[in-house]
């Protein structure tokens, strides 16, 4: 059997849960493709949250200063305001402030 991922605590039992990774290729072909039907899934449902996560954030509106964290749990979408890291404030000489605004002159 596969090494241990991670320990952690059923919400509904408080049972000890130790997870074991398990090796996809060693899966029984059926059990193998409906996987790999899954994870394509997956991987579509990931561009459409960021698409949508995008359009939400930008119709927010919110100052430079801040952003947002999306959560789905339950099944339910529940956002949150957060601060965003402060811009660089590593000084830049003026060709490349004027290059900037202006583009190349």
């Amino acid at each position: 059997m596969a090494k241990t991922k991670r320990e952690a605590k059923s919400a509904k039992t408080q049972t000890l849960l130790t997870w074991k990774e398990v090796d996809p290729e060693t899966l029984q072909s059926e059990a193998a493709a409906a996987y790999n039907d899954y994870k394509s899934i997956r991987a579509e449902a990931k561009v459409a949250r960021e698409k949508f996560e995008k359009l939400f954030t930008e119709s927010a509106a919110l100052p430079i200063t801040h952003g947002l964290m999306f959560s789905y749990r339950f099944g339910k979408l529940s956002v949150a305001i957060v601060e965003t890291k402060k811009a660089n404030s590593k000084a830049i000489d003026f060709k490349s402030l004027k290059d900037a605004l202006y583009g190349d002159t």
